[in-house]
């Protein structure tokens, strides 16, 4: 049986220096292995977005960075989309941050669901005092840093650690996200970031139930210096003798307090403030 998937959608999104307003009409069709997207040339009557939003966030930013940092890559979006898969209809709006900032020594990557800058000048601060690399076994996680961590530690077996999906509107196929533990393949939803591109089973919208344990007195892990590879981390961190980069792999998570603030990494994640250990 051939499935149909229809998408339309707005944005006004800024990189490289410019703002660009986008509209997108596409589909898909997917039977067995085979798969074709295309555009659709049918439009939908969607709002269109203002530019102000985006601007503010893109000022904002430029204005906290200042010599010797730089800002390696920023992209701010705003969008709608209308979705449609089978007779089922959703829609949704989203914005996105991608944030890269360097110094002539360390860097820090933010990603963001939100425009809620609060705590950028806190790695901003970090970033520029960062001017060495030193060892750790055992790190405390800022809350967006343990959001990316959870789609890494996904169906892996974690001593202590429950890692769940939450229930969290429609997947990329328009059927309900289902509540329950993740802890092995196949898992029960579909995440579908574009048209374009064949739906994968991926879990979405991962929470970690809040752990009891040794909580690390010492260095705190205030961004990602750089993205994750499996489940080894490099951080930008705060702690005594000032800031610094450390490289951790993550083997054990030995206390977890969960936040309601949502990260878009992988097929999404809350924050959450993690001790982990190697």
């Amino acid at each position: 049986m051939k499935e149909i998937y229809r998408k339309w959608g707005r944005a006004i999104r800024y990189e490289r220096g410019r703002f660009v307003r986008t509209r997108e009409a596409g589909e898909a069709f997917e039977e067995g292995m085979f798969f074709e997207a295309r555009p659709s040339g049918i439009e939908a009557a969607l709002p269109e977005i203002e530019r102000g939003e985006v601007e503010r966030v893109v000022r904002e930013i430029e204005s906290l960075v200042a010599p010797p940092l730089t800002i390696d890559r920023l992209i701010v979006t705003r969008g709608v989309a209308r979705h449609e898969c089978e007779g089922r209809q959703w829609e949704e709006e989203t914005r996105r941050l991608h944030l890269a900032i360097a110094s002539p020594w360390a860097r820090a990557v933010v990603d963001r669901g939100d425009f809620d800058l609060r705590d950028l000048p806190a790695i901003v601060e970090a970033l520029a005092g960062a001017r060495s690399e030193r060892p750790a076994v055992r790190m405390r996680l800022a809350g967006s840093v343990g959001a990316a961590l959870l789609p890494l530690m996904a169906g892996r077996d974690v001593p202590g650690a429950v890692i769940r999906q939450v229930a969290r509107g429609v997947d990329g196929k328009g059927l309900p996200v289902e509540e329950c533990v993740i802890v092995r393949p196949p898992w029960p939803n579909w995440y579908r970031p574009s048209y374009r591109v064949r739906p994968v089973r991926l879990p979405l919208h991962l929470r970690i139930d809040p752990l009891e344990g040794h909580q690390s007195d010492g260095p705190v892990a205030v961004a990602l210096a750089a993205h994750p590879e499996g489940a080894t981390l490099r951080l930008l961190c705060t702690g005594p003798g000032g800031p610094f980069i450390a490289t951790v792999t993550a083997t054990r998570i030995e206390s977890a307090k969960p936040s309601a603030r949502w990260y878009p990494y992988s097929g999404g994640a809350f924050g959450a403030e993690l001790t982990v250990s190697e």
